[in-house]
């Protein structure tokens, strides 16, 4: 699928993404409940829900974005749902194992920017400052629900740098309307 130029908008994400979503919105869901759930979507949704992208092919945000605010455990359209946790565990335990025999917490964010720019088509992530200890990553990125900076971010950082080997880690969203400057995050992240 060619896409058109990216812009601050992230309008794609890559297949992995797509089924790391699934997996975690089937959890816990009985066949005909599944089913059911998958009735309440967007013909355009189930169709992708109900199908296995390959793991590089671009698949449309706004359908997972439908998927997870219409998900029966979701509460009032957060991304609750996708638990920033375990979505850092299905892809950096299982598809990127490799990554963790190699990474510390100051290379895991000194390549998030790279790991970013590849599972999302648009937007613009940046390592502004990584010391030991502690860094800064902006984000300049529109589209998806304000939890999915506010929460699952946050969290993905979290558990992909106590993957890496950082422990005590923290890490604070700075949103937009705190930068003054629209579809501006940034992320303060600290560990021991």
């Amino acid at each position: 699928m060619r896409l058109p130029p990216a812009g601050v908008e992230v309008t794609h994400v890559r297949g992995l993404i797509q089924a790391t979503v699934t997996r975690i919105l089937m959890e816990s869901m009985e066949p005909l409940a599944w089913e059911a759930y998958l009735q309440t979507l967007s013909p355009g949704t189930q169709k992708l829900l109900r199908r296995n992208p390959s793991e590089y092919e671009w698949v449309p945000m706004q359908a997972l974005v439908e998927a997870v605010v219409k998900h029966p455990s979701s509460r009032g359209g957060t991304v609750s749902v996708l638990r920033g946790g375990l979505y850092a565990d299905l892809m950096m335990t299982e598809k990127h194992r490799w990554m963790l025999k190699v990474m510390t917490p100051e290379l895991m964010v000194s390549q998030s920017p790279r790991i970013f720019a590849f599972y999302h088509h648009g937007g613009e992530m940046a390592a502004e400052r990584v010391e030991p200890g502690r860094a800064t990553v902006t984000l300049r990125a529109s589209g998806p629900s304000p939890p999915w900076f506010g929460v699952l971010i946050p969290t993905w950082f979290k558990r992909s740098l106590e993957l890496s080997g950082g422990s005590a880690v923290e890490v604070t969203h700075e949103p937009p309307e705190a930068t003054g400057e629209p579809h501006f995050h940034r992320y303060w992240l600290s560990w021991a």
